[in-house]
């Protein structure tokens, strides 16, 4: 199967995925959905800040298929993992530290995406080239303008790029806030017109230059120099939980207790991982990830021993509290910080 098509078992599973991803968070909020072009190929050019969440909530604000870019390396673990991630419409991207070789490897990979792009499916790939737990950016690599520009001298349509702003209230909890924003989109086809011998280092340097700028201007974004620390200190005091917050959190706490002892099975291993992680931006991807596999197991346990113990209308009941555990025990305990 080719990875601008879809499938029946993609399609149901991403709706699973997607309500996942959104149980993440209190608040899920979009800005900017107007500026997404609908009259030619789309290329996502996302801030990387929170591994694979970042990805996992790009996909949950598209409505219908998008392919992304991810690490060469990943692919090169196993031919099960390689299998795995492109069915999950994921193509290997390399970089410059994997090599000489590797990075030419990344021509055959740019033309499968152009060929996507032209069946109207978005691609996604992260400019900074690798995540970082700072509300800045990082100097943007040149893989999102070469596609782009293959792609706009390849297709007859025009291409863009669409800033996008990831911002976290929190890069290591859940239950906390997270708002996707999307920024006005950079007509390359016009580009390419106006530019036509654009491709080497010092031509694209004004691409990344004004795409560095619309990106900047979609996130909470502090200048990363000598007096960042400084300013995301005040930033943080500013934006401390109100004591409002924190009283009804503690109000609440017999709720947090319930919740927290029927959501024990797919909190508590999370949590013991989370602990061991060394990058602890992994944190929040590792408790979606317990709860994409543990939650179904646990509410099917639900579901056997609630119809046998209990009448229908208590296995339901027991059934729905144990679905919605996950969710609300860390939406309260992120409410007390």
């Amino acid at each position: 199967m080719q990875i601008w098509e879809d499938s029946l078992g993609y399609s149901l599973g991403r709706v699973y995925v997607d309500g996942c991803t959104r149980g993440c968070f209190r608040r899920y909020t979009v800005h900017g959905r107007e500026n997404i072009p609908t009259d030619g190929a789309v290329i996502y050019a996302p801030n990387h800040c929170n591994t694979l969440m970042d990805a996992l909530v790009v996909l949950r604000g598209c409505k219908g298929p998008i392919t992304f870019g991810a690490r060469y390396d990943i692919f090169q673990k196993s031919p099960v993992i390689s299998s795995i991630l492109r069915w999950l419409k994921i193509v290997p991207l390399a970089r410059s530290r994997d090599g000489v070789d590797t990075v030419s490897f990344n021509q055959n990979i740019f033309e499968e995406v152009v060929v996507s792009l032209s069946h109207g499916v978005p691609f996604c790939i992260f400019p900074e080239g690798t995540h970082r737990t700072k509300r800045s950016l990082q100097p943007l690599k040149k893989g999102v303008f070469r596609v782009a520009l293959q792609a706009a001298r390849t297709l007859s349509g025009p291409v863009y790029i669409v800033p996008v702003g990831l911002d976290y209230e929190s890069y290591f909890r859940s239950g906390m806030d997270f708002t996707i924003s999307y920024g006005e989109p950079m007509n390359i086809s016009e580009y390419v017109a106006a530019h036509p011998d654009v491709g080497d280092s010092a031509s694209l340097k004004p691409l990344a230059d004004e795409l560095f700028r619309r990106m900047s201007s979609l996130i909470t974004y502090f200048p990363d120099d000598e007096n960042y620390d400084a300013a995301f200190a005040a930033w943080q005091r500013e934006h401390r939980p109100s004591v409002w917050r924190k009283i009804i959190s503690i109000l609440l706490f017999p709720l947090t207790l319930v919740t927290g002892v029927l959501a024990l099975p797919v909190w508590l291993p999370a949590g013991l991982i989370v602990r061991k992680l060394r990058d602890k931006a992994w944190s929040n991807t590792a408790r979606f990830g317990f709860k994409l596999v543990l939650l179904p197991l646990l509410v099917l346990l639900a579901a056997v021993l609630g119809f046998i113990f209990l009448p229908w209308w208590g296995a339901v009941a027991l059934i729905i509290a144990v679905a919605l555990s996950p969710r609300l025990f860390y939406l309260l305990t992120a409410s007390l910080h």
